[in-house]
């Protein structure tokens, strides 16, 4: 093909037809594509032309003579721009006009609803919110010329598409197994990053072998397609070991198979444009005083600048223009914008852009980059500070390390594809547990909400379902959720067209079978029991998400709603979690349909928090604390802070191959012995230094209290002598059975901040004789002289007082608002449950401490 496009216009190209994606993802448009077969071969010419009569084609006895040419062919110089103007007539003829910011996309109006068209070369897709106006369109076009009927838009321009309820998944994946084959890594080590932390990339001026040279640069231009496509994760590196690609040493070639190991590592990663987010554009500069980066553009600035000011400006300059024709795009489209945020995080050159008054270090700068100031005051950009370490454009000018490019990825778009291959929080079905609740559909969007109260005068196909009771929803332990997994999963594989796949999708909540049926039965919970709640980020990000925003008014609000109507004020939320769930809805949610997004999976995840404790066990135990505790555990083994990630696999495979010892031998296995002078009291407890060096006297009010304890839990064996005037020798600490330590006010009293590990909590019997949950302030341990010696182990506590009761009430039970009162207390050791955290709150987790096979770390005092 004579034809040829360069690489800055294949870069505007592709990013006008991401842009011109995004608005069908926010309505949610049908899109369809096609293939126009031998597209350059339908554009008529307007001036003459001759060629020779090709070869095998000659005309015997007419060799001399020439063809003239009615069409273009492949190979002429305007044949790209030949086909453009016939097919421009064309689209005109069916009431089409091109847009004046980019001349390959087509629309036009139908009766209110709009239909556009994108054409690329021979590629097109077709959208519009009507869908049968759409495939109208389409069969119009496909009648004029030769095409290939692509169906719902799959692919384009070798990118993958996926459509999940409101939300449009891009990317490269089978290209980039090609690339990984022809490049022989597709069996590489996964890496981190594109490039090394803290890699510096040096210019090479020695000889170069020139199947490297080819090797390198096949590579490069593979990369750049991706880059190009979805994967803007790489470009600072790409675009830097591009500017190699004459003069490259073998340290070049191995980096440029480093960026293919991080895309080995990344290989799930797509670009997401999520189209319930209604966000409006914006735009983040940066500039590395050489380079200025925005979406999705990593290049050198054409203008040498003189400090990092004059090349944030130039950068911002540079965002500016893209910005705007991105703005005439969508406003000829009849999309209008608000003014769009460039976010930059040099204060010196917002200043500059924002002030029209020249400055001597601002005057000789180039003209042209001066039209920021004017774009700024026709109102179409505002220009906002954002700090450097948050700054996404971060990535496209600096070799990041892993914690930093991993966090920007996210923030531009990037995620890890499912692999639960169930639809996300925006199915009807997509409660994690299968439960089986069926969603709502709202009004004009995609996005299902598990509401289980029915809005007014609403109906809907599929969502008109009467109210839900929550109390009969099925829990996961039942047999139902999984048969009903594993029949809807044979349904949707049976199916055998993809309007058929799509229905059931919709229906199931199903869209291919998951990963993890990969695993065998003996070793997984069957699906989809495996997938536990996530009582993590329920109660820490989720809740607090939803609930504070409701309650400050700053939720996203229907424009058919009225926050003046929000009238609602903070409620008890002492009773059930599944009466707390229909008080929200009856709240905040009043049945309306605008509203239905009012009701989260956070919200419905608690109607299985207690159904799930009793299948698994407590939330905290198999989720955080596992979590949490091994992590402590790790950090504490890891003794050399460099190459963190090679540490830690370095420790786990130190513990599989002690594991496997130990089960082989279990003799081998330590068992746990006391700290020097400790006494064993059996059960898991014992006494701990400090202890007294003489015997100290109980004063007036703990004899009395050992007296009242002695008379309802008589001790055998007491020395009658030892009765009326007790001395003990007393002991600072106790350890319990939790291998966690019980401390005292004697020792600590000597500390600048006494630990709070002194109050326990422990049973005591109250006027009744049953066993309650009692808390107090340990004074010291002692044991009692016996005939036989010194026997049992106790405490003197002084005991705090009945919680108040309003506060009490008002916390169902959560907080206990006591005063420490100075009569004492004896109680056994064995009483105690284990050491309070805050003797009001308690600590998460201590109750399940008991459950954990080997008990906490040893106590600092002990070593």
């Amino acid at each position: 093909m004579a034809h040829s496009t360069s690489a800055a216009r294949r870069t505007q190209l592709l990013t006008g037809r991401r842009h011109r994606l995004r608005p069908t993802i926010l309505s949610n448009w049908y899109l369809t594509g096609l293939d126009v077969r031998n597209a350059y071969l339908y554009g008529e010419l307007e001036e003459e032309l001759y060629m020779e009569q090709p070869e095998g084609f000659k005309v015997s006895g007419q060799e001399h003579k020439v063809c003239l040419l009615i069409k273009a062919l492949y190979g002429l110089k305007q044949a790209g721009l030949v086909w453009w103007r016939t097919l421009d007539k064309f689209m005109e003829s069916l009431g089409f006009t091109h847009l004046k910011s980019d001349a390959g996309v087509f629309y036009k109006y139908d009766d209110r609803d709009i239909i556009i068209v994108i054409i690329y070369v021979d590629d097109a897709i077709f959208g519009g919110p009507n869908k049968v106006k759409a495939l109208k369109a389409k069969a119009e076009f496909m009648k004029k010329w030769d095409c290939c009927d692509l169906g719902e838009l799959t692919e384009f321009l070798r990118m993958s598409i996926e459509r999940h309820s409101c939300q449009l998944h891009i990317h490269q994946r089978t290209y980039l197994d090609k690339v990984l084959q022809r490049c022989g890594m597709q069996n590489c080590t996964p890496a981190k990053t594109p490039l090394p932390d803290g890699y510096i990339l040096l210019d090479y001026k020695g000889p170069v072998d020139p199947a490297h040279r080819s090797k390198y640069q096949m590579v490069i231009g593979s990369l750049l397609y991706l880059m190009l496509g979805t994967r803007l994760d790489i470009s600072f590196a790409v675009t830097k070991l591009a500017q190699h690609s004459a003069n490259l040493s073998d340290e070049h070639l191995q980096k440029v198979l480093y960026i293919c190991r991080y895309l080995k590592g990344t290989r799930e990663y797509q670009l997401v444009f999520d189209g319930a987010t209604q966000q409006d554009l914006a735009a983040y500069t940066d500039a590395d005083w050489a380079g200025g980066a925005f979406s999705w553009s990593s290049r050198t600035q054409k203008t040498v600048a003189h400090s990092v000011m004059e090349s944030e400006y130039m950068a911002l300059s540079d965002c500016s223009r893209q910005v705007v024709w991105i703005w005439q795009l969508l406003n000829e489209l009849g999309l209008p914008l608000k003014p769009t945020p460039i976010s930059v995080d040099n204060q010196s050159a917002i200043f500059t852009a924002t002030n029209s008054i020249m400055e001597r270090r601002s005057k000789h700068i180039d003209i042209r980059y001066h039209y920021i100031c004017e774009v700024i005051e026709r109102n179409e950009v505002e220009v906002l500070h954002i700090a450097g370490e948050e700054n996404p454009a971060d990535m496209f000018t600096k070799n990041l390390g892993h914690v930093k490019h991993h966090k920007f990825r996210e923030a531009v778009g990037l995620h890890f594809a499912a692999k639960t291959a169930r639809s996300g929080h925006k199915g009807a079905n997509s409660c994690r547990l299968y439960c089986g609740q069926q969603g709502r559909l709202k009004l004009n969007f995609t996005h299902y909400y598990p509401a289980c109260l029915k809005p007014l005068n609403y109906e809907v196909p599929s969502s008109s379902h009467p109210d839900i009771d929550l109390h009969a929803l099925p829990t996961s332990d039942a047999p139902s959720p999984t048969q009903r997994y594993y029949s809807n999963l044979r349904k949707l594989m049976s199916v055998s067209t993809l309007a058929e796949y799509k229905e059931v999708r919709r229906e199931t909540g199903i869209f291919k079978p998951s990963i993890f049926l990969g695993f065998p039965s003996t070793q997984i919970s069957l699906l989809p029991g495996c997938f536990l709640a996530d009582i993590m980020h329920l109660v820490s990000l989720n809740l607090p998400d939803l609930l504070l925003k409701l309650w400050r008014g700053t939720f996203e609000c229907d424009r058919n709603d009225d926050k003046s109507t929000w009238d609602w004020e903070l409620q008890e939320a002492h009773c059930l979690l599944v009466e707390f769930c229909e008080e929200y809805e009856v709240l905040y949610y009043r049945r309306l349909s605008y509203r239905l997004h009012f009701v989260r999976y956070s919200m419905h995840a608690l109607i299985h928090a207690a159904t799930e404790s009793y299948r698994i066990g407590p939330h905290i135990y198999f989720s955080q604390w596992t979590l949490e505790r091994l992590i402590g555990q790790l950090v504490g083994e890891l003794r050399q802070p460099s190459n963190p990630y090679r540490n830690l696999s370095e420790r786990a495979l130190r513990r599989a191959q002690a594991s496997a010892i130990k089960a082989m031998v279990p003799e081998l296995e330590r068992v746990p012995t006391l700290p020097r002078g400790a006494i064993d009291l059996g059960g898991g407890f014992s006494l701990r230094r400090a202890c007294d060096s003489r015997l100290y006297r109980f004063h007036t009010s703990e004899v009395q209290a050992f007296h009242e304890f002695e008379s309802k839990n008589p001790i055998r064996d007491l020395d009658s002598a030892w009765y009326e005037s007790p001395a003990v020798w007393r002991w600072a600490r106790v350890g319990l059975p939790t291998a966690q330590i019980a401390r005292s006010m004697w020792c600590e009293e000597k500390r600048q901040n006494p630990r709070i590990s002194r109050n326990i909590k422990y049973m005591n019997k109250d006027h009744a004789g049953r066993l309650i949950s009692a808390f107090g302030e340990v004074q010291y341990y002692f044991q009692v002289t016996t005939i036989h010696g010194f026997e049992g182990a106790y405490a003197m506590v002084k005991i705090y007082s009945d919680p108040d009761s309003d506060l009490y009430q008002e916390s169902s039970g959560a907080l206990w608002a006591c005063r420490r009162q100075e009569a004492c207390e004896v109680v056994p050791v064995k009483r105690i449950l284990y050491e309070g955290q805050v003797f009001i709150v308690e600590k998460m987790g201590l109750d399940v401490m008991p459950l954990l096979e080997g008990g906490a770390e040893p106590d600092e005092e002990d070593q």
